[in-house]
């Protein structure tokens, strides 16, 4: 980044409903396709800061975004049937595997749910603002 640059990014923290569930697709792909190397660890502040060591300033703050579903079920259908992710996830997987991680999947948001008249899980993501 060339001096007086500036460089602003998001990306979601590693926990939560919707971090529970991609690393379930994950497990699962693992199974099928093997081993890959874990995510970046974009989500977790002392990671990036150290990524921007010597910049001039690094400033990250915490958001919450709201995710909201009339069921857990209904969240997952979401997932399943529409998510471009787990589509392909469904490809490598094949129907019975994909069944069970679908039935894991709802299990994981409904033990996650804020809402007790509907689902709602809320993640957090990072704002990060780096200048130098």
């Amino acid at each position: 980044m060339r001096p007086g640059g500036r460089i602003v990014l998001s990306t979601w923290t590693p926990v939560g409903a919707l971090f529970e569930v991609g690393a379930a697709l994950r497990q699962e792909l693992a199974k099928v396709t093997g081993p890959s190397p874990p995510p970046p660890a974009w989500g977790d502040p002392d990671v990036v800061r150290s990524l921007f060591a010597g910049t001039r300033e690094v400033r990250i703050s915490e958001e919450r975004l709201p995710f909201t579903a009339p069921s857990a079920g209904a969240a997952a259908a979401a997932m399943f049937d529409d998510h471009p992710v787990w589509l392909a996830g469904a490809d490598v997987l094949g129907p019975e595997a994909t069944a069970r991680l679908r039935e894991r999947s709802e299990r994981i948001l409904a033990e996650h749910n804020e809402d007790p008249t509907a689902w709602r899980a809320t993640s957090t993501w990072l704002l990060v603002d780096v200048t130098t």
